[in-house]
């Protein structure tokens, strides 16, 4: 639930800067997400600079119960039971068309930056790597919106507050832990649950589950439909297409003409047009849901077969897009910082 009041900071002043975080959270009322990190020493002595800490207000923490913010099950109902979290749609309809037009996700400004989350229970990104979010502004809204996990998202409600490592973002609840890929595939929100039985007809979904940095473009219910008369193999090699390999791509980091090795061994080509993304030619209607092995993007159709096939082992050539690391900003050149950023991640563990 949004508060009452937009948090607001004044211009920034050297005696703000000299603030701790702790300091800095007790002195704008963000008092319940100190007590919580007060205990934990690297986070509550998280040193700079260029830290993000989005932050949850008060309000959102009493929302949250203990027991409610350690299991995918408990997550799934919450998701149900609670809409408001879910991302925004502009007004009901029951045509699920219309519906499906107004998720169409636009092209926006927006970052995928790292987070301190390295816990293998909920990240399998390969060695060293930390788990990532995605901040980017839908259409149409003022603040901007933090994709995490099971397709939830919370949005920024204020402006940031300095302290002596970083910046507070306010947010207006708890951000999700990543769960697997089928604990986030059966989402209603994301509208794709279907996928799920066909992975596991195809024999796919223990694998899909379990590798290493992947980008699964999961077609909606309705276009997945138009499988169901295909063989398991047939089924199986269709699926393949819809995952790409070593790489997490999230949509900040996508770039018109990138192109991507799938689990099939051919590739496929991004496209921006008419403010969308698209992924041969399917749109990414709902982007951004972070799973422990990379990202989902929801598409609009079935992907079809490419006209470049790479041969069985193969590695990625200077001509395969490799999506950059999650930094602290989204850009197609190499960024020189990397923006690593504390997120209520740990607090949704440690509740």
């Amino acid at each position: 639930m949004l508060p009452s009041t937009i948090l607001s900071v004044p211009f920034l002043v050297s005696p703000v800067l000299g603030q701790t975080l702790l300091q800095a959270l007790n002195a704008n009322n963000f008092t319940l997400y100190a007590q919580r990190i007060t205990n934990i020493p690297s986070i509550a002595n998280a040193a700079g600079p260029g830290l993000v800490i989005y932050a949850p207000i008060d309000e959102a923490i009493r929302s949250v119960t203990p027991n409610r913010s350690n299991s995918s099950s408990a997550k799934r109902q919450d998701e149900e039971e609670n809409p408001s979290i879910e991302e925004c749609e502009c007004g009901a309809t029951n045509d699920h068309s219309q519906k499906q037009k107004k998720r169409q996700l636009s092209v926006s400004p927006g970052s995928a930056r790292t987070t301190f989350l390295d816990d293998p229970a909920f990240v399998n990104l390969g060695p060293g790597r930390a788990q990532s979010i995605v901040e980017r502004c839908p259409p149409g809204e003022i603040w901007p919106k933090v994709y995490a996990g099971l397709g939830r998202n919370v949005t920024v409600v204020g402006n940031d507050i300095p302290f002596n490592g970083g910046v507070i973002r306010p947010v207006d609840g708890i951000i999700t832990v990543p769960g697997s890929l089928s604990d986030t595939a059966r989402v209603p929100s994301l509208g794709v649950s279907t996928f799920i039985n066909a992975a596991q007809r195809a024999g796919l979904l223990t694998e899909l589950d379990n590798k290493t940095k992947i980008t699964v473009l999961v077609p909606s219910d309705d276009a997945l439909a138009s499988a169901s008369s295909l063989s398991d193999t047939e089924l199986a090699q269709v699926l393949r297409r819809h995952v790409l390999v070593d790489v997490t791509a999230y949509t900040p980091l996508l770039r018109q003409g990138d192109v991507y090795r799938t689990l099939a061994g051919d590739t496929v080509s991004v496209t921006l047009r008419d403010g969308g993304y698209y992924i041969n030619g399917a749109q990414i209607v709902h982007g951004d849901a972070i799973i422990k092995n990379g990202v989902l993007h929801t598409i609009d159709r079935l992907l079809g077969p490419s006209t470049t096939t790479l041969p069985s082992g193969t590695s990625t050539s200077t001509t395969i897009a490799t999506a950059p690391v999650a930094t602290g900003g989204a850009t197609s050149t190499q960024i020189s910082w990397v923006a690593l950023v504390y997120t209520a991640f740990v607090l949704a563990i440690v509740l």
